[in-house]
């Protein structure tokens, strides 16, 4: 039996609505071999990391800030390291969908950071930008195995010209296409990136940065997506979480939630 665990308040019938939807596709996939167990828990539940780990895939739905870093915890806790947010932007009566895959274990979030006193300057803050080939790797093969699967167009957003951390990036992800040769890469400027967001992204399909840059292009394109992008969470292993943050379910269209649940299939049981 898989253990699928419904993560919520529990209080806003939009996202049981979300929950049923949810249900209703993935139970349209049980046969004489594959069943599913679901579960439920509340974001504030004693036990709720406990239940996360024993669970074969997550569901979950934060309505607010504090459920979103709850999910985050839970997050870390598994050892999920990138984060995929999938858009949606209406351009020219088109529909056209790309995603962001960021790192969320590592960076300058994670870095060295403290205060000091400079006899000439007074007080000073400093945050080290700091990443690992292994780092870098493990997130640019989920966007790779993203973009092996969609339009086959990979894009890093990156600041090379200025961070020795991105000229890093460069190298690695260069290296991996090696395993992808159908995927082409394109290294940009995060500011560059952003301008396509903004502008055009029809020519984006999947775009990879570091925790703090996917921060920022995620945000951008937030703002400007017709619907709230679902977000999913990955590691090394089948179990990972998949879910929306939003507190208004009336920005999630229908597309959104079976496009994740079967992302949710693929992902964690191999089914396509």
């Amino acid at each position: 039996m898989n253990r699928i665990l419904f993560l919520s308040s529990k209080t806003n019938q939009q996202e049981n609505s979300f929950f049923a939807q949810a249900k209703t596709q993935l139970s349209s996939c049980e046969n004489q071999y594959l069943k599913f167990d679901f579960q439920s828990s509340d974001f504030c539940d004693a036990d709720v990391l406990e239940k996360a780990k024993t669970a074969n895939a997550i569901l979950f739905f934060a309505a607010d800030n504090q459920e979103e870093r709850i999910a985050d915890s839970i997050r870390k806790s598994l050892g999920l390291y990138a984060q995929i947010a999938t858009l949606s932007r209406n351009i020219d009566s088109v529909n056209h969908l790309y995603c962001i895959v960021q790192d969320k274990n590592g960076g300058i979030y994670e870095g060295e950071k403290g205060f000091a006193n400079n006899s000439s300057f007074g007080r000073e803050a400093y945050d080290v930008e700091r990443y690992s080939e292994l780092e870098i790797e493990r997130a640019a093969r989920v966007a790779y195995d993203i973009a092996n699967d969609s339009r086959r167009a990979l894009t890093l957003a990156d600041k090379a010209d200025k961070l020795t951390s991105s000229k890093l990036w460069r190298k690695i992800v260069a290296d991996v296409n090696e395993d992808y040769p159908f995927v082409s890469v394109d290294m940009q400027d995060v500011t560059d990136v952003l301008n396509t967001i903004i502008k055009n992204p029809t020519t984006l399909d999947v775009v990879l940065s570091t925790s703090l840059f996917g921060d920022m292009l995620a945000a951008v394109a937030k703002a400007l997506s017709d619907y709230t992008p679902s977000i999913s969470f990955v590691g090394d292993t089948p179990l990972a979480m998949y879910g929306f943050c939003t507190s208004d379910l009336s920005t999630i269209s229908h597309s959104s939630v079976s496009s994740l649940i079967s992302f949710l299939l693929k992902n964690s049981f191999g089914i396509e």
